[in-house]
């Protein structure tokens, strides 16, 4: 039997904003996907790291100087921000790995990227979609 791969179940959905974006769409698509963090990318897809909220609200406070209005103009790129490399899935990792991974670090979903050295994104999983999967092609034994 094949094993299922992450390549099997990623989909792209969008969960990420590009550098160009604005402080204020990267903070407004955060708040909109309820998670903490969200992925910056380049124009290529190829993974600048991750953006937390308290980041984002430390460059409001400290280099925009709480102006909102600046907010909604100043491009992620224009900032001195330091983002946080995020961990990453491979498209031929067995769906098990995956999950045991983002399981252990309570991630929600993970960006899965072409090579080792190349971190452009090409997809994410979500563990809700693991977890369907893996009660699907699990046996249940019962006595």
């Amino acid at each position: 039997m094949n094993k299922i791969q992450v390549r099997d179940l990623m989909r792209f959905s969008a969960n990420f904003v590009s550098k160009n974006n604005t402080l204020f769409y990267a903070f407004e698509a955060m708040k909109k996907s309820c998670f903490g963090e969200i992925l910056v990318v380049n124009q290529d897809f190829s993974i600048l790291g991750n953006i937390e909220k308290d980041t984002i609200k430390s460059a409001l406070k400290v280099q925009l100087n709480d102006n909102i209005a600046a907010m909604k103009k100043t491009k992620l790129n224009e900032l001195d921000i330091d983002y946080s490399f995020p961990v990453v899935l491979y498209p031929k990792m067995e769906i098990e790995e995956a999950y045991s991974l983002m399981s252990y670090m309570s991630k929600k979903y993970l960006p899965v990227v072409s090579a080792p050295w190349d971190k452009k994104v090409i997809g994410f999983l979500w563990i809700s979609d693991l977890v369907k999967t893996l009660d699907k092609n699990t046996i249940k034994i019962t006595g």
